[in-house]
């Protein structure tokens, strides 16, 4: 069976990433889909961050993002894998960067194709848009 495909939604990227089957990786994802909430998580090393569902080591989705100043932050890629596509997952993930950019006083640039579309679509995110 072929590695499951991770779709990259943003045009930065010129490739997708493949997710080498393994048995760590198998097992994280048959407990994920046992369990009834999403979990986004968040991790920030100096001017890079991102948020993602899944455990250290094998993500099941993500959004990259870096941050060129104090105040604002670039929403660069975001992927879902294809386990969980069709959940809205995208959606959680920029909702959780949208939260993060309202309690740091931030406004987001959402460079990646999908957040882009996001912020079009939610006139409640206006808030955080930098313009």
């Amino acid at each position: 069976m072929p590695p499951p495909l991770i779709i990259c939604c943003c045009n930065v990227h010129c490739y997708c990433k493949y997710v080498a089957t393994n048995p760590k990786k198998q097992k994280n994802l048959d407990s994920f889909k046992k369990t009834t909430s999403m979990t986004i998580h968040h991790k920030q090393a100096g001017g890079k961050g991102l948020f993602f569902v899944g455990e250290e080591g094998a993500y099941l989705a993500e959004m990259v993002y870096t941050l060129p100043s104090t105040d604002k932050m670039i929403i660069e890629h975001t992927e879902v894998s294809e386990e969980l596509r069709g959940q809205n997952v995208g959606y959680q993930l920029v909702q959780a960067a949208v939260e993060h950019a309202r309690t740091y006083s931030m406004k987001i640039i959402p460079l990646c194709p999908f957040a882009n579309a996001v912020f079009k679509k939610k006139p409640e995110y206006a808030d955080v848009l930098f313009s």
